[in-house]
């Protein structure tokens, strides 16, 4: 049996992962300053482990935090998605990025924005969300104005080229 919080950490927007270790992977928005990671071998004991951006912040990230964490395992390497947020508020420069690591504790290697709003037409773009259909991969994220997805590259990491965002 549990009790909640199965956590005394604060932890929004988990995401969780099952490492090839066998032990679960969770990775939170960042009210734990660099985004936390805690691990887990039954999802009821949690232990923190450490933080994603432990040798400094998104280049992409001015002042403010990343949040809303997706994890996958694509091919060798996890990746992880979050969500930029500008230290000036504007909604066109809210955007998706992306980190990788050969395994789920880290280390973490920022590999910067997939895209920005403005690039994409999309006023706050965030809340990242992967899936893979057909071999063919995809970031879907929300805004206040609407939910969109968008194919990438083979690597997972950059935005295919010519894909066009498709309202959902």
């Amino acid at each position: 049996s549990y009790v909640n919080p199965i956590s005394v950490e604060s932890l929004p927007d988990p995401t969780v992962i099952r490492g090839d270790d066998g032990r679960f992977w969770l990775y939170a928005t960042e009210d734990i300053r660099n985004m936390p990671i805690m691990v887990s071998d039954n999802l009821l004991d949690w232990k923190m482990e450490g933080t994603v951006f432990r040798t400094g912040r998104p280049d992409d990230v001015d002042n403010e935090m990343v949040w809303a964490p997706d994890i996958t395992k694509q091919g060798g390497n996890y990746i992880l998605y979050y969500s930029i947020a500008p230290g000036n508020g504007n909604p066109w420069e809210y955007g998706v990025g992306a980190a990788v690591a050969g395994a789920p504790e880290g280390p973490w290697a920022d590999k910067g924005k997939l895209f920005l709003g403005g690039e994409v037409g999309v006023r706050m773009s965030i809340d990242p969300f992967f899936f893979e259909d057909g071999g063919k991969k995809y970031i879907v994220w929300g805004s206040y104005f609407g939910l969109w997805a968008i194919e990438l590259e083979e690597n997972g990491l950059s935005v295919k080229q010519g894909a066009k965002k498709t309202r959902l």
